[in-house]
């Protein structure tokens, strides 16, 4: 229970946010009300000032910011004024990002890439189409297991750069980046189709 006495309206307020969407993301809500609460305080807090903000154990505490800095969202250190470990949220959401991918979501999604690769060699040594149904669904999931290894490599990559005004550079130029991919598939596609159609006309 919050100490709503002690607690800033705005960050009250705020804090709702930060507990749905770490929950929604394999969060325990907790941590994302420690989490939220170390991103909205100006200054690094002691365990016992997270006591006293949130109303929540110290012992529960200690244990949020244990698997917080797991994902490396919490930087701690020893703070001689206060005699106490203090803790902060990081100030590079992005490494943490990159650290969830890839320690959880990198290798679930290979593995399950890999399974679906080796499912369809066995169904087409069994006889299968190569544009059977389920062969068809099962390459839409190594595609999709493709873009999404891309997306995390991408992170990664952006991460490592450490600079804020580079990512927010890159991330601008996203959208026409991606569109020009877009462009330059549908091109290649209308390409293909004509060199098809004329090969067909020749044959005939």
């Amino acid at each position: 229970m919050r100490n709503l006495e002690v607690l800033q309206p705005e960050i009250q307020n705020s804090l709702v946010c930060f507990e749905r969407f770490l929950k929604t993301v394999g969060f325990k809500r907790i941590e994302g009300s420690v989490y939220g609460f170390l991103i909205l305080t100006p200054e690094p807090v002691t365990l016992a000032e997270l006591h006293e903000q949130l109303g929540i154990s110290q012992g529960a505490a200690s244990q949020a910011i244990k698997a917080l800095s797991q994902w490396g969202a919490v930087d701690s250190k020893w703070q001689p004024e206060k005699r106490a470990q203090v803790h902060q949220a990081s100030e590079d959401s992005l490494k943490i990002v990159s650290t969830i991918f890839r320690k959880r979501e990198q290798m679930a999604i290979a593995e399950f890439k890999a399974n679906a690769q080796s499912t369809i060699v066995k169904f087409l040594e069994k006889g299968d189409a190569p544009q059977s149904p389920r062969i068809k669904r099962l390459e839409s999931i190594v595609i999709t297991c493709d873009a999404a290894q891309s997306v995390i490599s991408f992170i990664d990559s952006l991460s490592q750069m450490g600079n804020m005004k580079q990512y927010r550079t890159i991330v601008k130029g996203l959208p026409r980046a991606f569109d020009a991919l877009i462009i330059g598939a549908k091109g290649t596609k209308a390409i293909t189709s004509k060199i098809e159609s004329k090969l067909r006309s020749i044959r005939k």
